[in-house]
């Protein structure tokens, strides 16, 4: 991994969570096991981005070709390396980014995955959209929605080429001539089957 990402360990601190209650941090043990809430700050391909720290910081110390992505004060903490003869690239970021997507939502976050999703060649959706992604296999396909955000979002979807199309739990389908309305409710995933 060391060589994946080009860097080395240097520190780790753990950090706060924000505001005065915590949900999971366990009490401090001594003065100073902890720093206070903060967010790392984006360079580099994520200049202008920023990252709400949870649970820990890590910083590193670069050995290879890689790229600082994310700065805690003056030390690397995020790191972007190219790899592989098709020009992938591996990121490393220096806390717990995924404990934040609902325990603390903030657009700081919400913003990085946009970016980081539109630097990897990913379309990125609306944001009054729900996520789509799908499987499919000669004949039939799977759309799968998924709803972050606090509010029901809805879908146009397309299915005048399908002969067959239903919800996979059941769930009634509203539609309208060749349009299916789905509306995904806040933190929910539904998924479309189509048929030909």
């Amino acid at each position: 991994m060391r060589v994946l990402f080009g860097v080395k360990h240097k520190s780790f601190t753990m950090v706060r969570e924000p505001g005065s209650i915590p949900r999971w941090s366990p009490p401090e043990r001594t003065w100073g096991e902890y720093i206070d809430a903060t967010v790392l700050t984006g360079k580099g391909p994520l200049n202008g981005i920023a990252l709400r720290a949870n649970v820990y910081i890590e910083t590193y110390e670069i050995t290879g070709s890689s790229t600082p992505c994310f700065m805690y004060n003056n030390a690397v903490a995020g790191v972007v390396n190219k790899v592989g003869k098709s020009n992938g690239s591996a990121w490393l970021f220096g806390t717990y980014m995924g404990h934040a997507g609902t325990a603390y939502r903030s657009e700081v976050n919400q913003n990085l995955v946009r970016s980081l999703m539109s630097q990897c060649g990913v379309p990125v959706p609306p944001i009054s959209s729900p996520l789509l992604r799908k499987r499919a296999i000669p004949g039939k396909e799977a759309l799968i929605y998924t709803n972050t955000s606090g509010a029901e979002m809805t879908a146009k979807v397309d299915v005048k080429c399908w002969s067959q199309v239903h919800d996979l739990l059941g769930e009634p389908l509203e539609r309208q001539g060749d349009l299916i309305i789905l509306r995904v409710n806040s933190l929910d995933v539904r998924v479309v089957i189509l048929k030909k």
